[in-house]
């Protein structure tokens, strides 16, 4: 398994690498290249840039360096000029992976190391190296999640959730290898609020082991019952939330990964220093369970579909269930979660989806019961006037550019979503 894990890491690698080039064309492509634009400028700073792609070092000429220095003769400053690419401070993905040094210097900065799967070694068992007393879940899609914390740890408390997957169920799925995808690209994402870290991924000949932080907040209906013990949000508090949430969205987006299952039960709440207040803690809304995920998303990128309808029905863009994802369908499930803090209730009606929550026959039974489902969305108009949805306008027109039926109605990304009115006004 060890070197399959390698092989595996290596294919990630090269095709993060090939799906960032693949951006950066996209992005350039839709920003209009007009002379001595922003995009033109963009074009010369890749142009001085690529030379080194493939790795290595290479001098180049600034204001101030010689050309004995540089190992370049020198040419009057052009807009095409790799001086006037580092004076513009271009800021591209690719340039914000090497480190500018003066005098004219590109160097490439080495990532940091990949983690990888831990193979545990024969007799030993996930019991001798992690112990819990507290178990979250004992069966279900998501597999058994227990509260725990390392044997060789002299801390008192639980402070970390293990969530233990059966290989046999994952091969039953046909989903093994996309389950080790996705646990890998979350094992090795830089910790972030917003995003809960992944500390360790292990493995025997059974089961996998992720080994994450616990949540100190709870659970997010947890925390709101806490906080509103009468069940009742304010609005204020409700577009706090929902700010908190998109902005969780907006960075896993921008770091190429789609959730495809954004629910209340995969939001959790937890605790920060604040900088603001040595000695205190904040909250924040923090994401879990990536086992859906999508870990080679492009932004912008036309929509693929997929064979699979991934997901929570209930909280499912309806495009989800002709297996097409995108951006547009995670932000849906944000205001799924949207309206159901505000009118109690979710948008379409739970009948629509009991059959597509009962054991499929056969995949020709699977696709009518999606096809199904999703017409019968298609004929349905979700109602925009119960609860605090009828009382703030502005609300009401944030809400339903989440959750409108067709994906082109949607807002485009979670930054746009981020830019609406609704969260410039004050007590509305």
């Amino acid at each position: 398994m060890g070197s399959d894990v390698a092989d595996m890491l290596a294919r990630l690698r090269g095709g993060a690498i090939d799906r960032q080039r693949e951006y950066d064309q996209v992005q350039l492509h839709r920003i209009s290249a007009r002379p001595g634009s922003r995009a033109s400028r963009i074009a010369a700073a890749q142009a001085c840039l690529s030379p080194i792609q493939t790795g290595g070092l290479r001098r180049v000429p600034v204001p101030g360096s010689s050309p004995a220095s540089s190992g370049h003769s020198l040419s009057p400053m052009s807009a095409t000029s790799p001086s006037f690419c580092l004076q513009q401070g271009t800021l591209l993905s690719l340039a914000a992976r090497r480190r500018v040094t003066l005098p004219g210097t590109l160097e490439i900065t080495k990532p940091p190391p990949q983690k990888g799967i831990r193979k545990l070694e024969q007799g030993e068992k996930i019991f001798d190296l992690y112990y819990w007393e507290e178990v979250l879940q004992e069966a279900g899609d998501g597999g058994k999640v227990v509260v725990c914390k390392p044997r060789d740890s002299k801390e008192q408390g639980f402070n970390y959730v293990m969530k233990i997957r059966s290989k046999e169920s994952l091969k039953n799925e046909m989903g093994e290898e996309e389950f080790v995808r996705c646990q890998l690209r979350m094992l090795n994402f830089s910790p972030r609020p917003g995003v809960m870290h992944v500390h360790e991924m292990l493995e025997d000949d059974k089961f996998y082991y992720i080994v994450m932080d616990k949540a100190r907040g709870g659970s997010l209906f947890y925390s709101l019952l806490s906080e509103h013990k009468d069940g009742i949000m304010p609005i204020n508090a409700v577009r706090n939330l929902a700010k908190e949430i998109l902005e969780a969205v907006a960075l896993i987006h921008r770091e190429g990964i789609l959730h495809r299952d954004i629910k209340p039960d995969n939001l959790v709440v937890q605790l920060h220093n604040d900088p603001a207040s040595p000695g205190s803690k904040v909250k924040k809304v923090t994401i879990i369970d990536f086992d859906h995920a999508d870990t080679e998303f492009i932004p912008h990128s036309p929509t693929n579909r997929r064979k699979h309808c991934y997901g929570t029905a209930r909280f499912n863009a309806p495009e989800a269930f002709l297996g097409e994802y995108s951006a547009s369908s995670d932000l849906y499930s944000v205001g799924a979660i949207l309206y159901l803090l505000l009118t109690g209730r979710m948008p379409y009606p739970d009948n629509f989806f009991d059959e597509q929550d009962q054991e499929a026959k056969s995949p020709k039974h699977t696709k009518h019961m999606m096809n199904k489902v999703y017409e019968q969305m298609q004929a349905f108009r979700v109602d925009l006037t119960p609860g605090l949805l009828g009382e703030h306008e502005e609300c009401k027109d944030f809400c339903q550019s989440l959750i409108a039926f067709e994906p082109e109605d949607r807002f485009e990304s979670a930054e746009e979503a981020l830019s609406h009115r609704w969260f410039g006004a004050e007590g509305v």
